[in-house]
């Protein structure tokens, strides 16, 4: 799952190959190179949203999760394999309710 603060949840990748630390700042293909970010996780894009998925949060969980809002705040953050399943089960609705 691809979260974007402020706009939801945005797509569903996977990760396609081992984490690595650019050896060189040509193999970074961010702002702030090198020194601000130490690793390229290549991925594919496996279903992109055209609108967000947005779940509602109580006390700092994302509803019908065990996500907690701090998780997502930087990087890349593990989530069970149900958490998982819930929120692609909600991004299949919204795709659904926007075909018909």
């Amino acid at each position: 799952m691809v979260f974007a603060a402020t706009r939801g949840f945005i797509s569903v990748a996977k990760v396609t190959g081992p984490m690595k630390r650019p050896a060189t700042r040509e193999e970074v293909p961010w702002a702030g190179g090198m020194y601000r970010y130490g690793a390229i996780v290549p991925f594919k894009i496996i279903v992109e949203l055209d609108d967000p998925l947005k779940v509602s949060i109580t006390k700092m969980v994302f509803d019908g999760t065990t996500i907690h809002t701090s998780r997502l705040q930087k990087g890349f953050s593990m989530i069970s394999p149900n958490d998982g399943k819930f929120l692609y089960a909600a991004m299949q609705k919204t795709i659904k309710l926007k075909s018909t």
